[in-house]
């Protein structure tokens, strides 16, 4: 009878393998085997079987399907939390399947060494019974596993949505946060995460807070929590660089890269010239490999920009750091760092003559699409709407000298003050606001604005050991 019951088990396990087979792609399949077999080579004798599942002489061609499925089979599907393995964390912890199969190689890397730590917290929330199944954390970045299930409504989840909250009860403003995919598995629970990555070491103590996600929704409920910070207090590693970049053609020190199991993140020396509007459409990469036309560099991108707000003083924030997908299970001796933004500007410069008395542009120019003039009792505003050169690679390539001369030649300087000047892109129109002491100039004034046209990147090397 056992053996009876294996066979069924097995055969129903390989008719959804025969299954997939015809729903995914030659390529897609080819690539996902090469990747489940790599993997299955480094993570055999790491991972167990679920029980119910035959473990035979062909252990690393089976692993290597089961990843497959569990690279290219779809969110949601049967197969999700039914056929995975549940990976050893520590001798005394097992991740739960449903936990294990939100993880990304990110994720699932930290976890091996130990991060993961069970929660098991839960409240009920209109019917719904909501469950914090565990917390992975390297001491900057929290990746909180949840569930949701409720047996009378199973779309009653779909209302609701959790996002991290400080021991406060109060919101993690200004972080960089994700919430990651989900899936429902066969018992109509909802499984799903949220990420959120501090700019200074993370606290080990928070709330999960379940929202509705109508409009004006309140916090339906809490679940406070607590971790601890052994598993991961001595693996931060912390490496000097002390190299300079030049961005908008101001000095700009990289001070030092942090390396922590679930991110890599660059960090800027204090500054205060660099704020956020001027780094919104930069993209940073870091190139892991040589340097050489013949090779393929494989880089990562970034996926956060950290900011300083000067602990809600000031009302522009400085570019602080760039958070990048962890190195820190990697060999690379060093890798390359390259901004999009970083380095020589290859620029121009534009001179406008503007009567503000009479709220025209003295000589038309197709860069300008349009100008207005608001006066007022202490200043007087210029707004300039600008039009993107087609040479331009840049988004907002305009930037006014803060220097300008009236029709004699006498030399004025553009008011400095509550975020003016002030740089908006509309579609694909620049909008400049600057503003002019209140007084009476000889017309037109003459300003000078610089179009960047494009940068040619600076590429400096960063050790990582």
């Amino acid at each position: 009878m056992v053996d009876r019951e294996e066979d069924q088990r097995l055969a129903r396990y390989f008719d959804g393998v025969r299954l997939a087979e015809k729903q995914i792609g030659n390529e897609q399949l080819d690539a996902a085997i090469r990747r489940g077999l790599e993997q299955g080579r480094s993570l055999r004798g790491k991972w167990q079987l679920r029980r119910g599942l035959a473990w035979t002489a062909g252990a690393a061609g089976t692993l290597a399907v089961c990843l497959l499925l569990l690279f290219v089979w779809p969110s949601g599907s049967p197969f999700v939390g039914s056929f995975l393995f549940s990976t050893t964390a520590s001798p005394n912890k097992v991740i739960p399947s449903y936990v294990s199969s939100l993880m990304t190689s990110e994720m699932e890397r930290a976890a091996e060494h130990g991060l993961y730590q069970p929660i098991n917290k839960s409240t009920e929330v209109a019917g719904t019974k909501v469950t914090v199944d565990g917390v992975l954390a390297d001491g900057r970045t929290v990746v909180v596993f949840y569930s949701m299930v409720n047996s009378e409504d199973v779309k009653a989840v779909d209302n609701l949505y959790g996002y991290l909250i400080d021991k406060d009860g109060d919101i993690f403003i200004n972080l960089p946060r994700q919430s990651g995919t989900s899936f429902v598995d066969s018992k109509d629970v909802k499984h799903s995460y949220f990420k959120i990555t501090f700019d200074q070491d993370a606290p080990t103590q928070a709330g999960f807070a379940i929202d509705s996600k109508a409009i004006n929704g309140d916090v339906l409920a809490k679940i406070r929590f607590g971790w601890s910070s052994r598993p991961y207090a001595n693996l931060k590693k912390t490496l000097s660089v002390n190299q300079t970049a030049i961005l908008y053609g101001k000095p700009l020190t990289v001070d030092q890269i942090v390396l922590r199991p679930l991110s890599t993140t660059l960090l800027f020396k204090p500054q205060k010239i660099v704020d956020k509007p001027m780094t919104d459409y930069l993209e940073a990469k870091l190139y892991l490999g040589e340097h050489g036309e013949d090779q393929f560099w494989r880089y990562t991108k970034s996926r956060g920009i950290i900011y300083d707000y000067g602990n809600g003083k000031t009302s522009t924030p400085y570019l602080s750091g760039i958070d990048f997908e962890s190195l820190y299970y990697t060999d690379w001796n060093e890798v390359t760092l390259q901004i999009d933004g970083f380095g020589t500007p290859v620029s121009r410069t534009l001179n406008l003559a503007v009567d503000t008395d009479k709220n025209q542009l003295i000589a038309p120019n197709p860069a300008v699409e349009m100008i207005e003039v608001v006066p007022g009792k202490q200043s007087i505003e210029i707004r300039l709407y600008m039009h993107q050169s087609a040479e331009s690679k840049i988004a907002m390539p305009y930037r006014v000298e803060d220097h300008f001369t009236d029709d004699k030649g006498n030399t004025y300087r553009i008011l400095s003050e509550n975020d003016f000047p002030s740089y908006r892109l509309d579609d694909d129109v620049e909008t400049i606001s600057f503003k002019l002491e209140s007084r009476q100039y000889s017309q037109p004034l003459n300003f000078t604005l610089t179009e960047t046209l494009d940068y040619k990147p600076q590429q400096f090397k960063i050790p990582l050991k």
